[in-house]
C-alpha cells in the first residue's frame, strides 16, 4: 500500500472528488456491489482482476487514473450467470447473442442509466452505458487464441462498423459462424492443464495465464467502501502478470483512459 500522502497527490491530479473520473467511478462501484451480492447469492465464484487487484494492494480501490473494473470467472460460472441474470430498471447483461453489433466473446455488465464514449466499434453497440467487463476463464492454447482474436480484429469489427444491409447480413452470419467454431476447438483441447487458464477465445490479453493455485480459495478484500472477490494469493497472482506491481509507473508512462466520454444521470 503506498503512503496517505502520495495517494492523495494522485487522487487530487486524477481522480478528486467531484470529477466525473471520480463519479464514474463511484458508479462502478455501485455495479460491483450489485454484481457481487449477485454472484454471493446464487454461488457464483468470480474474482477482481488485473489493474483493479492492483487497486486493491495498492490503493484500496481503484488506480486513481483508472476508468473500468474487470472481474474473471471460470466458464462454468460464466455460463451460470448468463443464465440467471435479468435485466432490471438499472442493468443488463450485454453478451454476443443479446446485441447485434457486439461481436466480443465476454460480456459487459451495463448501467442503463449512463453513457460512455470509448474509441471502437462501441457507437454500434445497443447497450452503451458503464460497464464492468466479465472474463471467462478456461483452458485454451495460446496460438487458438491468437487466431480467433486476429480474426476478430481483422474481419468482425470491420464488418460490423459497415452500414449497408448486405455488409451487415454478412457480419451476422460470420459472427455466428466464429461462435460456432468455439466449441468445436474447445473440444479439441480439452486434455490441457486444469491449473493454467486463459481469457476465453477471441478476448485478447493472450499472454498472461491464470493458475489456479494463485486464486482458489477466494478471500475477500476491501475495494473501496465495499468487500469483494480477490484472488487468494494476490501477490504471486499479481507478479505473474505485472511484475514489482507495487511500484508506481512513471507519470509519463501511464496510459491514457481509453473512455473519452462519460455521462451519468
Amino acid at each position: 500500500m503506498i503512503d496517505p500522502q502520495t495517494q492523495q497527490r494522485l487522487r487530487e491530479k486524477y481522480n478528486p472528488d467531484g470529477s466525473t473520473r471520480r463519479k464514474h467511478q463511484l458508479r462502478m462501484v455501485e455495479m460491483l456491489e450489485y454484481f457481487d451480492k449477485l454472484c454471493q447469492e446464487h454461488n457464483i465464484r468470480y474474482w477482481l482482476s488485473s489493474g483493479n487487484c492492483i487497486g486493491v494492494a495498492r490503493h484500496g480501490g481503484f488506480i486513481p487514473w483508472d476508468d473500468d473494473i474487470d472481474v474473471e470467472m471460470l466458464r462454468e460460472d460464466y455460463l451460470k450467470l448468463e443464465k440467471i441474470f435479468a435485466e432490471s430498471d438499472n442493468y443488463v447483461l450485454q453478451t454476443w447473442k443479446n446485441d447485434k453489433g457486439y461481436s466480443t466473446p465476454f460480456a459487459k455488465m451495463r448501467d442503463k442509466k449512463s453513457l460512455v464514449t470509448e474509441d471502437w466499434e462501441d457507437n454500434l453497440y445497443k447497450y452503451r452505458g458503464a460497464y464492468i467487463d466479465i472474463f471467462q476463464m478456461e483452458r485454451a492454447p495460446r496460438l487458438c487464441c491468437y487466431l480467433y482474436v486476429k480474426f476478430r480484429w481483422v474481419v468482425l469489427i470491420p464488418l460490423s462498423g459497415r452500414k449497408n444491409i448486405f455488409t451487415q447480413s454478412l457480419f451476422h452470419i460470420i459472427k455466428r459462424l466464429y461462435y460456432l467454431s468455439i466449441p468445436v476447438t474447445r473440444l479439441l483441447f480439452g486434455w490441457l492443464p486444469k491449473n493454467k487458464l486463459r481469457h476465453t477465445y477471441g478476448s485478447g490479453w493472450i499472454d498472461n495465464t491464470r493458475d489456479t493455485r494463485n486464486i482458489f480459495p477466494l478471500q475477500r478484500a476491501k475495494f473501496e467502501n465495499i468487500e469483494v472477490s480477490v484472488p487468494n494469493n494476490l501477490d504471486s497472482y499479481l507478479r505473474r502478470i505485472y511484475g514489482d506491481y507495487t511500484q508506481l509507473p512513471p507519470e509519463e508512462k501511464i496510459q491514457k483512459p481509453h473512455i473519452s466520454r462519460v455521462e451519468l444521470w
